[in-house]
C-alpha cells in the first residue's frame, strides 16, 4: 500500500519511481481514500467495489424513483419504473468493466434538483448543486463536466425566472470552485499525465445508438430480437440502447402526437415562445447540448460519415458518454406520457410495469452473460507458483510485452507490497515513465549492476539471451522471466 502524500490521493506504487492521482486507475477516489484510513485494521486482501456496487444499484434505483415520483403519485409505479434506470445496457456495462462509472445515480440526482427547482429555496439549492460536484469530482471526472453542463443550463433557467444576475453567478461558481478544489486534493493537476487527443475521433456515439444494441463485455448479444447494427471501432462508449419497450413505447407516442396534430391542424393551438414552461425549454437545451456533444467530431450513421463538427474537446477523450443525461431523461419521458395516455389508473398499473417488462426480457441475453461469467469464472490465481509469494517490497519494471498484460502480472506483483513503474491507467505520465524505463533498461544492457530492490520482469516469449548472465539472474515463472542482481538471494 502506498504512503499517505498532499494532495491525499497520491500514490507511488504504479508508476515508480514517480507518483500519480488515484484518480487515474479508475478504482473510485473517494473509497480508496476512506478505507486507506482503516487500512491498519482491514485484511490485506480487502476490496470495496462490491459494497460500491451495491450502494450504486440503490441510489440508482432510489432517484429514479425519485424522479418518476414526481409526476406519478403512486408507490408502486414508481418501482416499477426505477427498474428501468436499473436494469439498462449503459449502466451494466460500466458497473463490470468501469465501476466508478456505474455512479450514475449522481446524473439522476442533478436531474431531480431539475424537476423538484421550484420546491428548494436558493441556498439549499446551492448546497445540494456543490454537494453534487464535489461528489462527482470525487467518484470519477467524467461526471464533472456532465455535471457542469447541467448547472450551466440551470443556472439559466434561474436567471430567466428571477433576473438576478448575483445569485445566478454565486449559484454556478461555487460548485465548479468546490469540485476543482476537490480534484486539487486529490492530485488530479500532479504528475504530467498524457491525454490522448485522438480518441476524441474514436469514442463517441452512434446516430444509431439509442435502438442499437451494441455487444458489450462478457455479452454475446443484448436484445433478443434486435440485432447489432453497424458502428465504427470505440464506439460502444456512446452504446446506449433503449430497450424493445421504451422503443415500441416511443413510436407510439410519435404516432399518437401526430395523430392529435393532424386532427387540430386548423386549430391555433401553438404556444408562443414567451409561455412556453422555462423548465422544458432549458431542458431541451441541455439535450440537444449533451447530444451534439456525444456524437463526437465526425459524426456518423452505422459506418457512413454524415458531418463534422469542430469544438475544444480534447481534454475529454470519451465524448460518447455524455448522452447519459439524454438517455435516462428519455426513461423519464416514457413513463410520464404512459401516465398522460393512461387516464385509467389501473390501466396505468399495468402499462408500466408491462413496458419495463419488455425491457428486461429483451435484454436478458445481456443480464444472463453477464450472470454466468462472474458466477463461472475465478478471478484468483489459480495453481499460482509458490516462488511469487517470495518476492516482496520489490521494484518491478516491466519490459518486453509484459505491458500487454498488466492484469496478469499485476496480480502476481501486487499482493507481496511490490510496486511496478507502469500499469493500466485511464491518463498516463507517459514521457516521465519512458524516460525511467530507458535510464534503467541501459544499464541492464550494458551488464551494469541495479539496485538489489529492483527486479525486471519479461514475457517467456521476450528474447534475453543478451542479458549479462555473470552479474544478473534469469529465472523462469508462470510464463513470465524474472531479472535480477546475482548477489541476491531472491528465491532461497
Amino acid at each position: 500500500m502506498s504512503k499517505w502524500y498532499f494532495p491525499l490521493g497520491l500514490h507511488d506504487g504504479l508508476t515508480f519511481p514517480y507518483k500519480i492521482s488515484v484518480v487515474y486507475t479508475d478504482s473510485i477516489p473517494l473509497f480508496a481514500i476512506i478505507f486507506k484510513c482503516f487500512s491498519s485494521v482491514l485484511p490485506s486482501q480487502f476490496q470495496y467495489i462490491g459494497i460500491f456496487g451495491l450502494l450504486s444499484f440503490a441510489l440508482q434505483g432510489g432517484f429514479g424513483a425519485i424522479l418518476v415520483h414526481r409526476f406519478i403519485k403512486n408507490i408502486f409505479i414508481c418501482c416499477s419504473a426505477s427498474v428501468l434506470f436499473l436494469c439498462n445496457h449503459v449502466i451494466i456495462y460500466r458497473m463490470f468493466a468501469h465501476t466508478a462509472l456505474a455512479s450514475q445515480w449522481i446524473i439522476l440526482a442533478a436531474l431531480a434538483l431539475w424537476i423538484y427547482n421550484s420546491d428548494i429555496n436558493d441556498k439549499k439549492m446551492l448546497i445540494f448543486w456543490s454537494a453534487l460536484l464535489a461528489l462527482a469530482s470525487a467518484l470519477h471526472m467524467y461526471f464533472v463536466p456532465m455535471l457542469g453542463v447541467m448547472l450551466f443550463f440551470f443556472c439559466l433557467m434561474k436567471f430567466k425566472e428571477k433576473g438576478n444576475i448575483k445569485r445566478t453567478f454565486v449559484l454556478f461558481l461555487v460548485p465548479c470552485l468546490l469540485s476543482v478544489l476537490v480534484m486539487f486534493l486529490l492530485g488530479v493537476f500532479y504528475g504530467g499525465v498524457v491525454i490522448g487527443i485522438n480518441d476524441i475521433f474514436i469514442y463517441t456515439m452512434n446516430i444509431n445508438s439509442f435502438i442499437n444494441p451494441i455487444p458489450i463485455d462478457h455479452s454475446g448479444r443484448v436484445s433478443l430480437l434486435l440485432k447489432p447494427l453497424p458502428v465504427d471501432f470505440g464506439q460502444y462508449e456512446g452504446g446506449c440502447y433503449l430497450g424493445l419497450g421504451v422503443i415500441a413505447f416511443l413510436i407510439v407516442i410519435i404516432f399518437v402526437n401526430l395523430i392529435i396534430r393532424l386532427k387540430n391542424k386548423n386549430k391555433n393551438n401553438h404556444i408562443p415562445y414567451q409561455y412556453a414552461h422555462p423548465l422544458r425549454f432549458y431542458l431541451i437545451l441541455m439535450v440537444l447540448v449533451f447530444y451534439i456533444l456525444s456524437l463526437g467530431i465526425t459524426v456518423k450513421l452505422g459506418n457512413i460519415p454524415v458531418t463534422k463538427v469542430w469544438y475544444p474537446g480534447f481534454v475529454i477523450k470519451l465524448l460518447g458518454r455524455f448522452i447519459w443525461s439524454v438517455y435516462y431523461l428519455m426513461f423519464l419521458y416514457v413513463i410520464v406520457k404512459i401516465s398522460e395516455f393512461s387516464k385509467n389508473k389501473k390501466i396505468l398499473i399495468c402499462l408500466v410495469p408491462a413496458v419495463v417488462s419488455v425491457n428486461v426480457i429483451d435484454q436478458i441475453l445481456m443480464l444472463t452473460d453477464y450472470h454466468n461469467y462472474y458466477r463461472e469464472v475465478s478471478h484468483k490465481i489459480s495453481e499460482q507458483d509458490e516462488r511469487w509469494n517470495k518476492i516482496f517490497n520489490k521494484h518491478a519494471v516491466l519490459c518486453g510485452s509484459v505491458n500487454s498484460d498488466f492484469t496478469s502480472i499485476g496480480k502476481r506483483l501486487v499482493r507481496n507490497n511490490n510496486t511496478s513503474n507502469d500499469f493500466y491507467l485511464a491518463r498516463s505520465p507517459y514521457e516521465k515513465i519512458q524516460s525511467y524505463l530507458n535510464d534503467i533498461g541501459n544499464k541492464l544492457i550494458a551488464g551494469n549492476k541495479i539496485d538489489d530492490d529492483i527486479i525486471f520482469v519479461f514475457k517467456e516469449n521476450d528474447d534475453v539471451s543478451w542479458v549479462n548472465k555473470d552479474i544478473f539472474e534469469i529465472e523462469n515463472i508462470d510464463g513470465f522471466v524474472i531479472v535480477y542482481n546475482k548477489n541476491i538471494e531472491l528465491f532461497e
